[in-house]
């Protein structure tokens, strides 16, 4: 009887610490950095492998999986770019 009570009370106190560090690991957050081509292109890979990404639909050269459109795209920014002013000087044109 004394054995079965000792099993028991380590069962208990395993269940117990695993379920708490378990509980404690969701708690982290990676913060991943979403600058490169394989999250800011116009088709990306949909497991975001490094390198990958493109302007034009195809397969991941990595895994394989057919590039997605991305949503978040939002293209070259035409509004920081300086307008072509005919008039201007320094060009020889």
């Amino acid at each position: 009887m004394k054995h079965l009570s000792i099993r028991i009370l380590m069962i208990v106190l395993l269940g117990t610490g695993l379920f708490l560090t378990a509980c404690n690991s969701g708690n982290k957050t990676e913060k991943v950095d979403k600058t490169g081509k394989e999250y800011t292109s116009k088709y990306v890979c949909p497991m975001h492998c490094p390198g990958s990404g493109g302007d034009e639909p195809g397969k991941c050269s990595v895994c394989g999986m057919d590039m997605i459109e991305n949503k978040d795209f939002k293209g070259m920014d035409t509004t920081a770019m300086p307008m072509h002013d005919e008039n201007h000087e320094g060009h020889g044109h």
